[in-house]
């Protein structure tokens, strides 16, 4: 039986819609009310580089964070430019003489100063006994800056005197902290830079919210916009190339010793030079020497049985009768992965009559 409504059922049908209508619109007005209420997300801090330099140039990235917990090594692109429990990211410049000129650490991001220490010795461990000697100062000389939301950076192995803040300072990005050093657990001067959240390690080179992606630099990671592109994943590097008259050693590298030497028509010997960085087991190194008449000598090395943090090579040539002709030479270092040429460098310079 269909029951026809009056006009005072109506009447109250279209009041209660227009009730429960203004029922919905204070929830929704409430909710969003709540919603402008709550604390923002912590957002991290966006950092640039906490070191004076140009990367690629005068500065290199030597290693990555470890993102692998077992005794293996991961770095964020799935490489081993890394050590076992690394917990940060390492700015290495190209000489010993270079953090001896004097190379300023900065602030990554503003913050306020934890913490500093400044009295350690600039010094290359070389035995157990200096791993002893700086057992619990492994960080070296450095200090910690706090941000807001939790997020901490430490910087460590500054040079020994240099650290220039004090405890409760209020720093701004791009404040000078101290200079590069050799202070603490290290082998080559750099800036080690660590990121924290809550006291929990954080790799400034991936996304906090998303998973790794092997090779890329993935969008939403902690670095300024304009730092992407030179940030861009390449540990493999050569960061010194040279000319020299005679068999060369790592310390006249770091000495610097042959860093603007131009042979002449009467040098004994042409002999040019390569440090590169990460590099992988069965990488070759090649260096060629060449002037305008063509090839003088190419040495290809075998390739390496492991991976190399560093790998130093020479090659040379004793000079021919009468001497070496006038005109610009060239000493060209190539590494090599699975039969390519991976990075490439050339260098010349100019025998005058």
């Amino acid at each position: 039986m269909v029951r026809i409504l009056s006009l005072v059922d109506c009447e109250k049908l279209n009041r209660f819609q227009v009730q429960v209508k203004e029922v919905i619109m204070f929830f929704r007005i409430f909710f969003c009310l709540s919603l402008t209420s709550l604390p923002a997300m912590a957002e991290p801090p966006v950092l640039q580089l906490p070191i004076d330099c140009e990367l690629g140039k005068t500065c290199f990235i030597q290693q990555y964070m470890d993102l692998d917990d077992s005794k293996n090594v991961r770095d964020f692109g799935c490489g081993t430019a890394s050590y076992d429990g690394h917990k940060g990211t390492d700015f290495r410049l190209l000489t010993i003489q270079d953090m001896e000129d004097g190379v300023n650490v900065i602030a990554s991001a503003s913050g306020r100063v934890q913490g500093t220490r400044n009295t350690v010795v600039d010094k290359i461990l070389k035995t157990p006994e200096d791993r002893a000697a700086i057992k619990g100062k492994e960080c070296g000389n450095g200090l910690v800056l706090k941000h807001a939301d939790g997020w901490e950076t430490q910087y460590c192995h500054l040079k020994q005197g240099s650290v220039t803040v004090k405890k409760g300072q209020s720093i701004e990005v791009g404040d000078v902290l101290g200079q590069v050093g050799l202070s603490g657990q290290t082998q080559f001067p750099h800036v080690h830079l660590s990121v924290r959240h809550n006291g929990k390690k954080v790799d400034p080179f991936l996304n906090p919210n998303k998973t790794v992606q092997c090779g890329e630099l993935p969008i939403g990671n902690l670095w300024a916009e304009d730092l992407q592109e030179r940030l861009a994943y390449q540990p493999t590097q050569i960061i010194n190339l040279g000319f020299a008259d005679g068999p060369i050693t790592v310390n006249d590298i770091d000495n610097k010793t042959f860093q603007n030497f131009t042979p002449s028509r009467k040098t004994a010997a042409l002999v040019g030079y390569v440090r590169a960085i990460n590099l992988n087991a069965g990488d070759q190194v090649r260096i060629t020497l060449s002037n305008e008449k063509g090839e003088i000598i190419t040495n290809t090395y075998d390739p390496l049985e492991r991976r190399k943090a560093v790998q130093f090579n020479f090659a040379g040539k004793k000079a021919p009768r009468g001497g070496w002709i006038a005109g610009e030479y060239i000493v060209t270092a190539e590494i090599l992965r699975n039969d390519h040429v991976l990075i490439k460098r050339v260098l010349k310079r100019k025998i005058l009559e």
